[in-house]
């Protein structure tokens, strides 16, 4: 099991290393755009349908890598005030919440992606991109960070 723990924060950290380079290339791109913009009097005319699809990318990617790293958004005002055994409940309650939550939003995000590649859908921009190609990052993060929850889940029942 020791095994299957590991390679799922490896898998985290993975996507969260494929967020971090899709913000370089957002910026990247930006930057060069902006300079021809400024020097040329020309634009790459795609940098904006690119970065808005990196910009899925780098939310959903990163989700897993912020749960594994206790960054994801907590209301601690209360939660802190509580004895530390509760507190272990409560995060364990929530953990268990936030999967079947998370389970649900990555099963209809594949269904829209199978939907999308199936009707052959092109987004109405320069690039004329197959939806379903950015679309993929959903179910994939929502992937990750079900999986995540799973290890978090198993890491609070060997605490209590």
């Amino acid at each position: 099991m020791g095994a299957l723990v590991r390679g799922i924060e490896r898998l985290s950290a993975l996507l969260a290393h494929v967020s971090a380079w899709a913000v370089f290339v957002m910026m990247a791109l930006i930057v060069v755009d902006i300079a021809l913009r400024n020097l040329a009097s020309t634009s790459l005319l795609l940098t904006e349908e690119v970065c808005g699809y990196l910009l899925v990318l780098v939310a959903y990617f990163a989700y897993a890598e912020a749960l594994k790293k206790g960054r994801h958004v907590r209301v601690d005002m209360v939660f802190k005030l509580l004895p530390e055994r509760l507190q272990a409940r409560f995060d364990l309650v929530f953990c268990v919440v936030a999967l079947i939550a998370i389970a649900v939003v990555a099963w209809w995000s594949a269904v829209m992606v199978y939907n999308s590649y199936v009707r052959g859908v092109q987004v109405p921009g320069i690039l004329l991109t197959l939806v379903y190609l950015p679309q993929i990052a959903i179910p994939v993060g929502m992937a990750a960070l079900l999986l995540q929850f799973l290890v978090e889940i198993r890491k609070l029942v060997q605490k209590a």
